[in-house]
């Protein structure tokens, strides 16, 4: 963990293709630097020994270590500066708190080195260590004593009528189908099971647009599409290029130049699925329950 205390300048720097961009803030927020920097190895030295020379020390911070970012880390290493890394995802949603939507090469440094500047590290004393230690094996117990009871609800169900086996999850929460189904305990589908929704992207709409118009805006200083892709989510932080190529095939059937289903369309045929999922789900705990109760009365009673 770098300490931050002895630093004179947070120099943030979004680095790119051909040039980056600098911005230094002092340690009370005052900018004391903000230009266009030429990916040359005299041109960078220069900046960082004049820096270090009026302020002291230096802290050199990117969102890309590697490839495009690789040169001003060398080099800033190299005279005498600190360095460190803010993760893209981590940098675009700090970038989500500050004023304004533009994507610039300016702002994105500005926000890089304000990030360096106002994060503190977390010192954690043996304490609190051993208090969170002690509430992770308390959420493991719970999450054991949870799969016990299922099971043992299991084992009971059966001994009434094999239909019932099935009736609990129907009012059981998502939650606890995910934990039955993982245990083991439930085979083949759960009435109303399609009702669960999928797994959230971990990526904003927001940045998604973002990714598609870039995608759109540098793809001239590219020889193909999928190189651009691939340099734009690098350079936003996410995770596979793949990603970003999904994005951009989606709008462009959502506006029209793409043959195939729109986000409006799959959402009403998802919408219709589930309307029509209900009365199949209604049925089948009218079935259960039925053969259930027809057992009981077929029973013979113990008094006649």
């Amino acid at each position: 963990m770098i300490d931050i205390g002895g630093v004179g300048v947070f120099l943030g720097l979004d680095v790119g293709k051909s040039t980056h961009h600098g911005h230094g803030l002092t340690s009370a927020g005052k900018k004391v630097f903000d230009k266009p920097l030429p990916n040359g190895e005299p041109q960078l030295r220069a900046v960082f020994d004049k820096l270090m020379s009026k302020f002291g020390t230096v802290l050199a911070i990117v969102d890309q270590p590697a490839s495009i970012g690789a040169l001003p880390l060398t080099v800033a290493r190299d005279a005498g500066c600190q360095v460190a890394y803010l993760p893209g995802l981590a940098m675009r949603r700090i970038a989500d708190l500050y004023p304004g939507q533009a994507k610039t090469d300016s702002r994105d440094a500005a926000v890089i080195a304000d990030a360096a500047r106002t994060l503190r590290s977390l010192e954690l004393a043996d304490e609190i260590t051993a208090e969170l230690t002690m509430l992770v094996g308390f959420d493991q117990d719970l999450a054991g004593e949870a799969n016990r009871t299922s099971h043992r609800v299991r084992g009971l169900l059966p001994q009434f009528h094999p239909s019932l086996e099935r009736v609990p999850l129907v009012w059981a929460s998502s939650s606890t189908r995910t934990t039955l189904k993982r245990s083991g305990s439930v085979g083949g589908s759960i009435p109303g099971e399609d009702r669960v929704m999928a797994r959230p992207s971990p990526y904003p709409a927001e940045l998604r647009e973002r990714a598609v118009r870039m995608v759109a805006e540098v793809r001239p200083n590219y020889p193909t599409e999928w190189a651009a892709m691939k340099a734009v989510t690098a350079k936003l932080g996410i995770g596979a290029a793949e990603t970003g190529r999904t994005w951009v095939r989606k709008a462009e059937v959502d506006t029209g130049r793409r043959p195939g289903v729109t986000s409006d369309e799959a959402a009403e045929s998802k919408r219709l699925k589930a309307e029509n999922a209900e009365p199949r789900r209604a049925n089948e705990i009218l079935k259960a329950t039925s053969a259930f109760f027809a057992t009981e009365l077929d029973r013979p009673s113990k008094h006649s």
